[in-house]
C-alpha cells in the first residue's frame, strides 16, 4: 500500500527512538512534514525523507 502525505505536517510525540522513530521516518517517506516532539536532554531524530 502506498500513502501519500505530501503537504500534510504530522507531529509524532515519542518520536526520537524505537517505534516513534520508525512511525516518524515512514511519514517522512510518505512526503509529509514531520515535527517530533522529545524529552529534553534527548537527542533529536534529523533527516529528511529520501
Amino acid at each position: 500500500m502506498t500513502i501519500d502525505l505530501a503537504g500534510r505536517i504530522v507531529l509524532v510525540t515519542g518520536g526520537t527512538r524505537g517505534v516513534g522513530a520508525g512511525i516518524a521516518r515512514t511519514f517522512m517517506q510518505a512526503g509529509a512534514t514531520v515535527e517530533v516532539q522529545y524529552a529534553p536532554g534527548v537527542e533529536m531524530l534529523r533527516g529528511t525523507a529520501p
